[in-house]
């Protein structure tokens, strides 16, 4: 039978709560419950940023009302809303029957093991509370779990309790890096085994000998090799004969294979010399240590034509970019694999996609992605290298060039970024500081991702991919100011300009906030935009969502990324050039420094002089690179004494009184 339903209704309200007994007679008078035997009794609470919330169920005649409930949320004692199902028009008859426990529970327990049973009143499907008997029962062996509603023995609605049970809802196993092995292992590239390669020295391969008959040029022709029982071919290769001995040999400097043995590259060259050490370098080696630093997770998937896929609303792992290599799907949930597998790479891409986009949802951004993305984890034809592109649908692509890029969280999100980027503003990464824009946001948001983590070498870009062997890798505290800026030079060495710009202001004001700010920036975002935009961007969003609370910590960053000029003091920005003088009043009376502050566009350094009243000098400081001067009153006793500044753009005089 079909059930009816109870309708929602929300109240706002005002009103002083001390105590629970004093909340239950409140939401009792407020909603008339007593004048139709109506009770209440808490069976829930719990506590959020907002306040403390209370469930209560809804009794008659001692008998709970099914699925009827009231909610009240306080803050500070101050009951403010209130949410209930509770209709007096509809709750004004109540229902006998000739059901009850007993016939129910005669029914069932020999198949069953009940959990629960108790008498309710329910809707029936004529929209009135009747007397109904409800159960909860298992089969522990057969994973059933289930509750009934019984208003006959043969009249019942059953429902699954299994709440991720639906194919779409499914949970996935796997391990990941967290975010990466040296992030979390505190460990720098190559030290131990924290490395990508397994290189083991050999005695001298020969691929053919060739014997020295005074010959112009040595060519050693295609040539076929064997190696751990795999067999492929040897290019061609030709060099002058500049060799003395009676035989060259054409020889292995290295050869690199996967952890399967098959021949991913080779270097060859001559020689006339035996026992050179050639290399055999196992590229994906499954270093004990690496593997270690895996961690156990859950990530919701897919479970369809019976196999478990790394697949949801957010992002699904494909294969459409060479080399071939399909993705994992199996039917069990289990995708835990040592970092040696090739499908490690999709798992931990399909996690770490999963738990950026909830933490950027929890921050409010609920449409940021409004299209799913569908992932390659070994593409872009093995090149070290990944991207982000819109066609024919947005997708990631990453290479397996040096340190398989999907196995770096860091390079993860930073691509992922460009796709929110994209979702934002799309069709606007044009213009060469856009792009650089482009870019410091996605090494910006991978490197606090990192740091949610772990704070070690949170400022590398790309922890485990780069500042390696392979590839030096970025950084996102640069000392680079707009000054830096060279259009002649790539959009990654110009990135850094306001990757680190933004980690400045992370510091400040740490990650939520921050974070909030960048990505409500990107919705900014045009063609063409300047590193002087998303500066303005930057100070329009913090008036709109915080009524400007801190606007002179983005401000003075930004000044000191010279995206900016001027200082914020309080919530005053000034822009006139000069210096500005602080707390003389407390340096005159002997209770606090002095603070200079040189306020000029240009600023790049500046030197100081103080002297006392009869033009001795007392004290001074050279090449010094920061705009604030700090003078301790300490350091003086009573009198008048003269500062004189001299900066790079031009000279300043003031005057200071100690009289303590």
């Amino acid at each position: 039978m079909a059930q009816s339903v109870l309708q929602n209704y929300n109240i706002e309200v005002s009103a002083k709560i001390e105590t629970m007994s004093k909340l239950e007679s409140h939401i009792s008078n407020l909603l008339l419950l007593e004048t139709q035997n109506i009770s209440i009794k808490k069976i829930h609470e719990t506590e959020s940023l907002t306040g403390k919330h209370f469930t209560f169920s809804l009794y008659f005649n001692g008998a709970a009302i099914h699925k009827a409930y009231i909610k009240a949320h306080i803050n500070k004692d101050q009951l403010f809303f209130i949410q209930h199902n509770y209709n007096p028009e509809l709750f004004n008859q109540f229902q006998s029957s000739s059901i009850n426990k007993k016939a129910v529970y005669n029914s069932l327990y020999e198949s069953f093991v009940i959990n629960n049973i108790e008498e309710v009143f329910a809707l029936n499907k004529e929209n009135v509370f009747t007397k109904a008997v409800l159960v909860n029962y298992f089969i522990e062996a057969k994973d059933v779990y289930k509750e009934r509603l019984y208003f006959g023995i043969e009249d019942f609605i059953e429902k699954d309790l299994k709440v991720h049970f639906a194919p779409k809802d499914t949970m996935l196993k796997g391990s990941v890096f967290m975010p990466d092995p040296l992030t979390s292992s505190e460990n720098e590239y190559g030290v131990a085994n924290y490395r990508d390669e397994f290189i083991k020295d050999t005695s001298m391969l020969i691929i053919k000998t060739i014997p020295n008959a005074g010959q112009n040029a040595v060519s050693a022709g295609l040539n076929d090799f064997t190696i751990y029982g795999t067999t492929f071919s040897v290019d061609d290769k030709t060099v002058n004969n500049t060799f003395s001995g009676s035989d060259i040999y054409f020889v292995f400097e290295d050869i690199y294979i996967d952890v399967d043995g098959v021949v991913l590259g080779y270097n060859t060259f001559f020689t006339d010399t035996l026992g050179y050490k050639s290399k055999i370098i196992i590229e994906d080696y499954g270093f004990a240590a690496l593997n270690s630093e895996q961690v156990n997770i859950e990530v919701k998937g897919d479970f369809s034509s019976s196999a478990f896929r790394l697949k949801n609303n957010i992002v699904e792992i494909s294969d459409f970019s060479l080399p071939v290599a399909p993705p994992y799907s199996s039917a069990i949930n289990d995708f835990s694999f040592s970092r040696s597998n090739n499908f490690f790479e999709g798992i931990n891409a399909f996690y770490h996609i999963n738990n950026f986009h909830d933490y950027i949802e929890n921050l409010g951004f609920t449409d940021l992605d409004p299209t799913k993305i569908v992932v390659d984890v070994h593409g872009n034809a093995g090149a070290d290298n990944s991207f982000f592109t819109n066609l024919p649908t947005p997708r990631l692509i990453f290479g397996d060039g040096g340190v398989d890029d999907a196995e770096d969280a860091d390079v993860i999100v930073h691509e992922y970024t460009h796709a929110l980027s994209y979702f934002a503003s799309p069709n606007t990464n044009n213009g060469a500081e856009r792009k650089a824009l482009d870019e410091a946001l996605g090494d910006y948001f991978c490197s606090t991702y990192s740091a949610s983590f772990n704070n070690y070498n949170k400022n590398n870009v790309f922890s485990w991919d780069g500042h390696n062997d392979f590839w030096g890798g970025r950084i996102s505290n640069s000392d680079s100011t707009y000054k830096s800026l060279d259009l002649s030079k790539s959009i990654y060495f110009n990135a850094q300009i306001m990757s680190s710009t933004f980690m400045d202001i992370y510091e400040k004001l740490g990650r939520e906030i921050t974070d909030v700010l960048i990505l409500e920036s990107m919705y900014y975002n045009v063609s063409e935009s300047s590193f002087f935009d998303l500066a303005d961007n930057l100070l329009r969003i913090d008036s709109l969502l915080h009524n400007g609370k801190y606007k002179c910590e983005i401000f003075n960053v930004l000044v000191n990324r010279k995206v900016k000029f001027g200082l914020c003091i309080g919530k005053t920005i000034v822009k006139n050039e000069g210096i500005i003088l602080m707390n003389t009043e407390a340096f005159t009376l002997g209770t606090g420094n002095a603070t200079i502050i040189i306020n000029e566009e240009n600023f790049e350094h500046l030197d100081y002089w103080i002297s006392n009243s009869t033009g001795q000098i007392i004290a001074k400081k050279q090449n010094i690179t920061e705009a604030f001067l700090e003078i301790e009153t300490d350091f003086f006793s009573n009198g008048i004494y003269f500062l004189r500044i001299e900066t790079n753009n031009t000279k300043y005089k003031t005057k200071l009184v100690k009289a303590n």
